[in-house]
C-alpha cells in the first residue's frame, strides 16, 4: 500500500511537470476565432463587443465550424471597462457590453461554443490602461467563474519587479483552480524566462515567444523571445524548439 502511494504521487508529479489537466478539456489545441489582430490593425483601434461576439458565434455555427471544432472564442485586451466596480472586481465596458458577460457566456454555451477573456499578471493591461490583475488574482479568479468563463489569458504587461515570472503566473493558476471552475489557463509571458520548463505545469498552454505581426516577415520590435514577428520568423523559431517534443494534451505551445 506505502508503494502504491509513493509511486501515485510520483506519477502525478510527473504528469503536473509535462502536461497540467485541471479537468476543462483540453486534449486538443483550442481552436475558434479571437478579437485581436483579427478585423483590426493589431489592437491599435481596439474594440470589441458582444454584438460583435455574438454575429461571430452565429456565424461559426451556420458555416459549420463548430461542428469541426472550432468551438472557441476569446475576447482581448478590449472587453474590460477602466476601473472596477464598488467591490473592486472586474467589469465589462458598460457601452460594449451592457448585457454583461455571465448573458454572453451563456449566449457562447448555448450554441455549443466556449468563451475566453483576457487580463494581466501585472497592474495593468498592456493597452488602453485597464486594470491588471496583479493583488487581485483570487477576486479575479472568482468573477471569471462567476461568469462562467472557459478560458483566462493571462499577459505580461506592468509586471512589479520583486517577483519572477513563474511567481506571478502560478499565484494566478492556482487562483483559477481554487474556484472549482475548471478554466483553461493560456500563460502569455513572450516566452521569458524559459517558460518551456515550467509552463506546462501550471497552464494548458503557453506562449513561446513574442507577438505576432500579420506579415511574412517582420523584426523583432517587441518584448519576448523568438526570432522576429513575422509569420515566417515565427515558424521556424517554433520548429527550432520542436513542438513534437514538448507539445502535449493539456500543454500547448502557442506561437500566437
Amino acid at each position: 500500500f506505502i508503494m502504491f502511494v509513493v509511486s501515485l504521487l510520483f506519477l502525478q508529479a510527473f504528469h503536473l511537470v509535462f502536461a497540467y489537466d485541471n479537468g476543462v478539456g483540453t486534449e486538443n489545441p483550442p481552436m475558434g476565432w479571437s478579437t485581436w489582430c483579427t478585423n483590426e490593425i493589431c489592437g491599435i483601434p481596439d474594440r470589441c463587443s458582444e454584438y460583435e461576439v455574438r454575429r461571430k458565434a452565429d456565424a461559426m455555427v451556420e458555416q459549420g465550424m463548430v461542428d469541426l471544432g472550432y468551438k472557441w472564442i476569446l475576447l482581448d485586451d478590449c472587453w474590460a471597462h477602466t476601473e472596477r466596480d464598488e467591490n473592486d472586481e472586474l467589469q465589462p465596458s458598460p457601452k460594449l457590453f451592457p448585457s454583461g458577460m455571465a448573458a454572453l457566456a451563456d449566449y457562447v454555451h448555448e450554441r455549443g461554443m466556449k468563451l475566453g477573456l483576457y487580463t494581466c499578471v501585472g497592474t495593468e493591461t498592456c493597452k488602453k490602461h485597464r486594470p491588471g490583475s496583479y493583488g487581485h488574482y483570487q477576486t479575479d479568479a472568482n468573477t471569471f467563474a462567476k461568469w462562467k468563463i472557459d478560458m483566462v489569458k493571462a499577459d505580461n504587461c506592468h509586471r512589479p519587479s520583486n517577483e519572477s515570472q513563474i511567481d506571478f503566473y502560478t499565484q494566478l493558476s492556482q487562483a483559477l483552480n481554487n474556484t472549482g471552475h475548471p478554466m483553461l489557463y493560456a500563460m502569455c509571458n513572450w516566452g521569458e524566462e524559459n517558460v518551456i520548463e515550467w509552463g506546462p505545469g501550471i497552464s494548458q498552454m503557453y506562449r513561446i515567444q513574442m507577438d505576432h505581426i500579420p506579415f511574412w516577415q517582420y523584426p523583432p520590435q517587441a518584448a519576448g523571445e523568438g526570432y522576429g514577428q513575422g509569420t515566417k520568423e515565427i515558424i521556424d523559431y517554433m520548429a527550432d524548439l520542436h513542438p513534437a517534443k514538448n507539445n502535449k494534451q493539456h500543454a500547448w505551445m502557442d506561437p500566437d
